[in-house]
């Protein structure tokens, strides 16, 4: 049974942030695309070994950038948004505003699987099918 919670029981979610041990973060700036910065963890290996840090690509996201302010209540920003309209293929629109089965809060007898279209197409795709 799902107990009722009010807003004042809420807790903003925790999030680990921050730099990494043994490692920093760094952007690579591709010569074809000098505007995109690839994340790259340069891991640093034991002075011993007499090697460069270790360049791998880096997957943790704007979380563990030093530079990058984390609010779980605000999400993340938008830093692609305008090369994603450039590129083409996509539509801005309005969403509807989330119901209550949105999140499975129906009863059993009401709950049923969505019915999907063999030719439904992704929200905001403009694609030709």
């Amino acid at each position: 049974m799902n107990k009722h919670i009010s807003g004042s029981e809420l807790e903003t979610p925790k999030v680990t942030t921050g730099p990494l041990p043994a490692s920093r973060k760094v952007y690579a700036r591709p010569d074809a695309a000098p505007d995109l910065r690839v994340p790259v963890r340069e891991i640093m290996l034991d002075a011993s070994s007499g090697e460069p840090p270790l360049p791998v690509y880096d997957t943790t996201g704007p979380y563990t950038d030093p530079d990058v302010t984390i609010d779980v209540e605000k999400g993340l920003s938008r830093r692609r948004i305008d090369w994603v309209k450039e590129r083409g293929g996509v539509e801005e629109y309005d969403g509807r505003e989330i119901k209550a089965e949105d999140n499975g809060n129906v009863s059993a007898s009401t709950r049923r699987a969505p019915s999907r279209s063999p030719t439904a197409r992704c929200a905001g795709s403009t694609a030709i099918r």
